[in-house]
């Protein structure tokens, strides 16, 4: 696989890695402007090459990238900038 992946810093006993940063605001990006729900939005561009593509994928996976919580301390994290 030659995408973008989640990097996997952190123990899965701990928590969950980190989301590269295009990925994170182009799912933000995608959400708003196809008027999307966090579900929407990671079920689209799990089933979506080209979703995937925008966000720096060079191969179509077909998994969930992230999980749709995700979504919000993506949002909270916006939000303090």
């Amino acid at each position: 696989m030659h995408g973008i992946r989640k990097n996997k810093t952190m123990d899965a006993k701990i928590g969950a890695g980190t989301i590269n940063a295009r990925v994170a605001f182009g799912a933000l990006v995608i959400k708003e402007k196809l008027h999307l729900t966090d579900e929407e939005t990671v079920q689209q561009i799990e089933e979506n090459p080209y979703l995937q593509c925008f966000l720096g994928y060079h191969d179509f996976i077909a998994e969930v990238l992230f999980n749709p919580s995700m979504m919000d301390h993506l949002r909270d994290d916006e939000g303090r900038r």
